[in-house]
């Protein structure tokens, strides 16, 4: 599922790091990451090509075992 938050907003960025940090997301590749296991999302971040305030966020629930999961989260680094 696909939902466009902000379109050019001048907090977009401000935004984004405050919603990576209140769910507790880790980096998991350039432009993704995967939340806590409460949440079992995968958060990707798309950018305008012209202008890096534009931002779409991409939004997938990860069907995976609590186990499986926390190995993959727990094998990414904080930040």
């Amino acid at each position: 599922m696909q939902w466009p938050i902000f379109d050019c907003s001048p907090c977009s960025n401000k935004h984004l790091n405050d919603m990576l940090n209140s769910y507790g997301f880790r980096k998991n590749a350039e432009g993704k990451y995967l939340s806590k296991y409460i949440w079992k999302t995968e958060l990707e971040v798309l950018h305008n090509a012209e202008s890096k305030e534009c931002l779409t966020l991409v939004f997938r629930y990860v069907d995976k075992s609590k186990k499986d999961y926390k190995v993959i989260f727990n094998a990414l680094s904080e930040k």
